[in-house]
């Protein structure tokens, strides 16, 4: 199952990101972010959103309930 979602977050994610991540590293180049940069922050704002939700405890909470 989690092989499933990942396959399938890895093809959404190559599809968008070059619409996402493109943009933001044209904008922040001149603070001289390169691609790496702009993608290693977009990682770390989405894992600290997620360490905040609690989303692994509720999916744990969830599996268990079904």
């Amino acid at each position: 199952m989690a092989l499933g979602v990942y396959t399938a977050i890895n093809a959404v994610g190559g599809v968008i990101s070059p619409f996402v991540i493109n943009p933001l590293t044209i904008a922040l180049s001149k603070f001289c972010f390169n691609v790496f940069v702009v993608g290693g922050l977009i990682s770390l704002v989405t894992y600290v959103a997620i360490l905040f939700s609690g989303f692994q405890k509720k999916l744990v909470i969830n599996a268990e309930n079904n």
